[in-house]
């Protein structure tokens, strides 16, 4: 959504803080996005939560605390982890009507 038209209540969670994904994600939280961040990185979570985002632990606790997920990953082995681990991935966990 525009930085504009952000959606009342929405809870906006990121995954993947590497080059584009730290960056991008850096704008959401000076724009005022409610965002929650994991990245396996743990120094790439801690510069975000230095800005005012929250930690998340797995992609789990991301959806668990989101309902609009961004990833920005960089191959399709890590785009199935997150996605698809039955304990700590998006799946396991994304609630009813997330935008993913």
């Amino acid at each position: 959504l525009p930085f504009s038209q952000q959606a009342v209540g929405s809870m906006y969670g990121f995954i993947g803080l590497g080059n584009m994904g730290s960056r991008m994600a850096g704008v959401m939280v000076r724009k005022g996005f409610n965002l929650t961040v994991y990245d396996a990185h743990q120094p790439s979570v801690q510069g975000l939560v230095g800005l005012g985002a929250g930690a998340a632990s797995s992609p789990r606790e991301v959806a668990q605390a989101s309902n609009v997920i961004i990833t920005m990953l960089p191959n399709a082995d890590i785009v199935k982890e997150v996605y698809r681990n039955a304990e700590t991935g998006i799946f396991a966990s994304a609630q009813p009507g997330s935008l993913l």
